[in-house]
């Protein structure tokens, strides 16, 4: 377990500089992260990144995050490391997930609104999450042989999901 500890904290301290020293979504003002340990003992991070110049545009947050399944002929890698750190668990199916249960333990809906809403365009809301683009053009079919679309798809940038092939929200 101490190899995994030491491999996550080389790992955030390289995202770090790669947001703040690197600069890849821009300049940073201010930045605050937060690590916590999840049941089985692993570390696990949230980060807040507060841009220079903030994100308004729809075309500026697609050019930064998608919430989509790529194409597997044009980028298959990319393909492969988003079905496999980039998905929602089927919920829908398996209400033993932890977004199922609500602060009783009774099944309720996910409450991080999966499957979401697909969508033509990513739509900018100014008090709150945008509705990310979501066009249902690929598919992925799971070892279980259930097919996935973008409606399961966790937001993420592709160039630090290539970097450090792990699970990696991003979210604007």
């Amino acid at each position: 377990m101490d190899i995994v500890n030491r491999v996550f904290a080389i790992k955030m301290r390289q995202f770090v500089k790669d947001i703040v020293k690197r600069q890849i979504f821009g300049p940073v003002k201010a930045y605050v992260s937060r690590v916590e340990w999840q049941a089985r003992g692993l570390p696990h991070a949230h980060m807040l990144f507060i841009l220079a110049d903030k994100v308004l545009s729809a075309r500026h947050v697609d050019d930064i995050i998608s919430a989509e399944l790529p194409d597997p002929a044009a980028d298959p890698a990319y393909f492969e490391l988003v079905v496999r750190h980039m998905l929602h668990p089927r919920c829908d199916v398996d209400t033993n997930h932890g977004c199922r249960r609500d602060k009783n333990g009774d099944v309720c809906d996910c409450c991080r609104g999966y499957p979401m809403d697909m969508s033509r365009e990513t739509v900018v809301v100014t008090d709150g999450y945008p509705k990310y683009r979501r066009r249902g053009r690929h598919t992925a079919t799971m070892r279980d042989g259930r097919i996935i679309s973008d409606d399961w798809v966790v937001p993420h940038n592709r160039f630090l999901l290539l970097r450090y092939k792990c699970h990696l929200n991003l979210e604007v």
